[in-house]
């Protein structure tokens, strides 16, 4: 999901803001409008508009702005780090009050956002985190760690703590792919009877790679009983992989994460017997309400771990009817 800029980019970002970077300020705190700037103007930077997390994410973003009647607009990415390096920088000399940024490169974006911070720019980053934590006054998203964790008891419990899984991963070094992984080794390394076959990792998390990488996994581990994917659409094609070798749905557990529309179809047909949602769309109203929290003086937590709803075959109906899910899903679900 994620590509690395050159070594030459991230250098030359580092030189030319050296004289800058060192009075960048990393409080927690705001100074009563950041710092002289425009506290109603408010920009944000994210991912790509095609993927449906950052579709709704933006899409809870601009909700709130347009409650709190903030001067707000967005840029996406997609998925070119360069042109999110660019476009940031654009968007910090419009001289907003705050900046919400998704980071694409966790290390190129750092000394541009500390160059805001000192500026006096209020920077929050949402749905993923950067390297340097002092680069942002606060991250605001889930815990991928607990998101691995539930799944993997999941996991453990379906299969009465005996048995083979299979690790298909995303891309190798993204927050989202590699905590969720690591926190689930723990759980499965605590169940003796648990067995790890594969631990693979993919360019990207969609269905075509979820199915060729089950594919593989199904022709060295026939044998494999539970299937643990770093996203819901990776796991639909992982299903899509099941069914055309007329393997039972039933055999084998399927574990993914969002809970988007594809994952919640999924998880109501059966084919997908665990996954846990990141409620994009409440992460957009979050991450704006931190900020104005900051612009307005207040103290917010380094880290604002935001809401995450396990959906399950048999307890999707009455989720998907709750209050917790309406503010989850947001009014368009």
């Amino acid at each position: 999901m994620r590509s690395t800029p050159s070594r030459t980019l991230a250098s030359f970002a580092a030189c030319a803001l050296a004289l800058v970077v060192g009075l960048a300020g990393c409080g927690s705190s705001g100074d009563g409008g950041g710092g002289g700037k425009d506290a109603s103007k408010v920009r944000a930077s994210l991912i790509g508009r095609q993927v449906p997390f950052f579709a709704d994410l933006g899409s809870g973003l601009a909700a709130q702005a347009k409650g709190d009647r903030l001067d707000f607009s967005t840029v996406y990415a997609q998925f070119n780090p360069q042109d999110q390096l660019s476009s940031v920088e654009n968007l910090i000399a419009q001289q907003p009050g705050g900046l919400l940024v998704a980071p694409l490169d966790k290390r190129s974006l750092a000394p541009v956002l500390r160059s805001a911070q000192s500026d006096g720019i209020k920077v929050v980053t949402v749905a993923d985190s950067l390297d340097d934590p002092s680069a942002s006054s606060a991250y605001v998203g889930a815990d991928f760690a607990e998101i691995g964790t539930r799944k993997a008891q999941a996991i453990v419990a379906a299969l009465k703590g005996k048995g083979e899984v299979a690790f298909l991963n995303g891309p190798r070094g993204t927050s989202f792919v590699e905590e969720q992984r690591a926190a689930a080794q723990k759980v499965f390394d605590a169940a003796p009877g648990i067995k790890v076959v594969a631990d693979d990792f993919a360019p990207l998390i969609n269905k075509d790679a979820g199915l060729r990488a089950t594919e593989n996994v199904l022709t060295a581990h026939p044998n494999v009983a539970a299937l643990f994917y770093s996203g819901d659409d990776a796991a639909l094609g992982g299903v899509q992989a099941l069914q055309e070798r007329k393997i039972p749905l039933d055999k084998v557990f399927v574990a993914g994460t969002d809970g988007l529309a594809a994952g919640v179809a999924g998880v109501h047909a059966g084919q997908i017997d665990f996954t846990v949602s990141q409620c994009p769309y409440e992460v957009g109203r979050i991450a704006v309400r931190t900020l104005q929290q900051l612009l307005g003086g207040e103290k917010v937590p380094s880290v604002v771990t935001t809401p995450m709803i396990d959906l399950t075959p048999a307890t999707i109906d009455k989720t998907l009817s709750s209050n917790e899910w309406a503010a989850c899903a947001g009014s368009k679900r």
